[in-house]
């Protein structure tokens, strides 16, 4: 990862995931495990297209993942997940906080949330 873009995922680090932007988030997807990402290039821009944001992502379950999104991999579901079991935090670098969910007009719905 180059330098200025290590600082930039940095920053977005530092911050709560229900404050990432559909952006940061299809960002997260492409980052290496390594440097706190979820090492799924492929979901990237699919978390775009269906206007994933922080705030939604933290709210996904599981039949979200499997038949909206079409996650059928038990592990890739697991990475996501993983963002609202340890990482619902004030920011990744810090623990334990519940964050709202939020979803655009223009952008498509997901369904209900159990």
């Amino acid at each position: 990862m180059a330098e200025q873009d290590a600082n930039i995922w940095y920053s977005i680090l530092r911050r709560p995931p229900a404050t990432w932007t559909r952006d940061e988030v299809a960002l997260w997807a492409r980052v290496p495990e390594e440097h706190g990402g979820a090492e799924l290039p492929w979901l990237s821009p699919r978390f775009s297209e269906c206007c994933i944001d922080g705030g939604l992502l933290l709210q996904l379950n599981r039949e979200q993942l499997q038949h909206t999104l079409l996650i059928a991999d038990y592990q890739d579901q697991h990475k996501v997940l993983a963002v609202s079991y340890s990482r619902a935090s004030t920011s990744i670098l810090g623990h334990r906080q519940r964050a709202g969910a939020r979803a655009t007009s223009q952008c498509a719905t997901l369904g209900p949330t159990p």
